[in-house]
């Protein structure tokens, strides 16, 4: 967030991308701008095809603001990890 706020000072804007090593591409964008009143920078929302998702350790839905771990789905969403079948099994649910 600290950089965040020094890059958008001036009057430039500031865009968010994210996509993690398991998508193919970008899977959220923030677009916004970003004012520096909070100490994270928003993740944006998702790109057209993909899907996401904030999950407990069970995999079930959080309600909105509470704490969990981002899913993404779509057809940017990697197959796995080349070589490596007991990690793939782990994150690719």
């Amino acid at each position: 967030a600290p950089l965040a706020d020094v890059w958008s000072a001036g009057g430039r804007r500031f865009r968010n991308i994210y996509g993690p090593s398991e998508t193919t591409l970008v899977a959220t964008l923030h677009t916004g701008g970003y004012a520096g009143s909070s100490p994270s920078v928003p993740l944006g929302g998702p790109l057209a095809g993909v899907r996401l998702h904030v999950l407990d350790r069970w995999l079930r839905p959080v309600p909105p603001g509470c704490h969990g771990e981002l899913y993404i789905a779509g057809p940017g969403l990697g197959r796995g990890y080349l070589r490596n079948p007991a990690l793939t099994g782990e994150r690719f649910v």
